[in-house]
């Protein structure tokens, strides 16, 4: 994660470490969040870094990145979005096993 991280900041992009999921599994067969907080709302999606908020905390600066990722290895990757950023995502969540993505997005 540590040289994606660094790869998107060389190209201009913020980044933010996050939290990542754990191989545990709840009850209700969701993955649990390193964060080790039980009711954790937000597992695997939320900043480690000081003050936890994503615009203001990212960076794209190789030295800061570097260490963010030598302080928490397996953490995930957060990119700043929108207008700050850019860039545009569409998150596609897919609740049955079955459905197919590209055919999804394009019926809507």
């Amino acid at each position: 994660m540590k040289l994606a991280a660094l790869e998107l900041a060389k190209s201009g992009w913020r980044v933010l470490p996050i939290w990542w999921l754990t191989d545990e599994v709840k009850p209700d067969g969701k993955l649990v969040c390193a964060c080790s907080n039980p009711h954790c709302k937000t597992a695997g999606k939320h900043p480690l870094v000081e003050g936890g908020k994503l615009m203001a905390n990212a960076s794209s600066d190789v030295e800061v990145i570097a260490g963010w990722w030598d302080t928490w290895p397996s953490a995930n990757i957060a990119v700043v979005t929108g207008s700050l950023s850019g860039i545009v995502v569409v998150d596609l969540d897919l609740h049955d096993a079955d459905a197919d993505g590209e055919i999804e997005f394009g019926a809507w």
